[in-house]
């Protein structure tokens, strides 16, 4: 069975910024304006990369790439947000980017942990595809 996520083996995104997110059809695309962390053989994070895209295409079963997100925004309250807001969220002056603490990838899931106390899930993905921007 192919690792739908071996491309990702190669960055690390502890302390990037996804700069902007676009969404049409069943295809996402995370934005990376100043790059993601290069790995050398040990793992460990070098130099950033010239600007990144990361492409996620969703699984049929959904009908647009908007089912396909469910996002967190913790703090003295959970509360769940739609795509358009982050989208807003991310275009705004004042912060305009979504920090990276963390992320995780597992069958066909991504995991990212970030922002101003965000949690990010995309679900059904079944390729992922590293372009530069």
């Amino acid at each position: 069975m192919k690792n739908i996520f071996k491309p990702l083996f190669q960055y690390g995104f502890h302390d990037t910024e996804i700069t902007s997110i676009e969404g049409e059809g069943l295809e996402i695309k995370l934005n990376f304006k100043d790059g993601i962390y290069l790995l050398d053989e040990q793992g460990n994070e070098t130099i950033l990369s010239k600007p990144k895209q990361i492409v996620l295409k969703l699984d049929n079963c959904f009908n647009s790439f908007e089912e396909a997100f469910e996002i967190k925004e913790l703090g003295k309250k959970l509360q769940y947000i739609d795509y358009l807001t982050l989208k807003k969220f991310l275009q705004k002056e004042t912060f305009g980017v979504f920090g990276i603490a963390m992320m995780y990838y597992n069958n066909n899931c991504i995991l990212i942990e970030g922002g101003l106390i965000m949690v990010l899930t995309i679900k059904g993905i079944k390729d992922v595809i590293i372009q530069d921007l």
